[in-house]
């Protein structure tokens, strides 16, 4: 990784190994304006090889092969196969909630983060995917539009979705493919996004979209 994002992405890594069980989180069977932009939250995890010691979850008892991950807390629930490794992000507050997964395919850039924030501008849906594309503008260069926005559903609600590709801090050897889908609910922003190099990307597109199906407000 580079630079300045090094300790962050070091500090996240210890952490999250410390703190991988989260109060109120469990997996079984079964911000302040400006808005913040999961591009500028998230870039240091997903752009960065995910933490070998990251490979456990909270009493990881699947069936069908599939992970719940539900948290009462934050009201929302998700599926993800049973060979994915997955953590809670552990800096979460009353402001940022976090969750990051992905599959053990061998790729350093593989990633699922599921992020959420207060939307205390009152954003459009429309507006808060046009920021985020800006920001991720900044981290990612020569950037391009694999798949413009367009209308899905994520958890019931109205929700827009889109691919970008792009090279990590401008670096051609850091080639990345993203697809992002947002919601708004109850007042907050709600974004899955999905990382990877684009050798590994169609890979796991199928379980990855699996998992956003799944995603549900509880």
């Amino acid at each position: 990784m580079k630079k300045s994002i090094v300790s962050m992405v070091c500090t996240v890594a210890i952490a999250i190994s410390l703190a991988v069980i989260t109060a109120g989180c469990t997996t079984s069977t079964n911000t302040p304006s400006p808005t913040p932009s999961v591009s500028t939250h998230v870039a240091a995890a997903v752009a960065q090889q995910r933490p070998a010691s990251v490979s456990v979850r909270t009493a990881p008892m699947a069936v069908g092969g599939l992970v719940t991950y539900q948290n009462p807390i934050w009201g929302v629930k998700f599926n993800y196969p049973q060979d994915w490794w997955g953590a809670p992000y552990p800096q979460q507050n009353a402001q940022y909630r976090y969750y990051v997964c992905g599959p053990n395919n061998g790729d350093n850039f593989t990633v699922v983060a599921f992020w959420a924030w207060p939307n205390t501008g009152n954003d459009t849906l429309s507006n808060i995917v046009n920021n985020d594309t800006q920001t991720y503008s900044q981290y990612y260069g020569n950037v391009t539009v694999v798949k413009n926005v367009t209308s899905t559903t994520l958890g019931g609600m109205p929700a827009l979705t889109q691919q970008l590709a792009g090279n990590y801090n401008n670096d051609p050897t850091t080639p990345t493919e993203t697809l992002m889908t947002y919601t708004l609910h109850n007042g907050w922003v709600y974004v899955i996004r999905y990382d990877a190099s684009p050798s590994y990307y169609a890979g796991s597109l199928n379980d990855v979209q699996q998992t956003i199906n799944s995603f549900a407000f509880v």
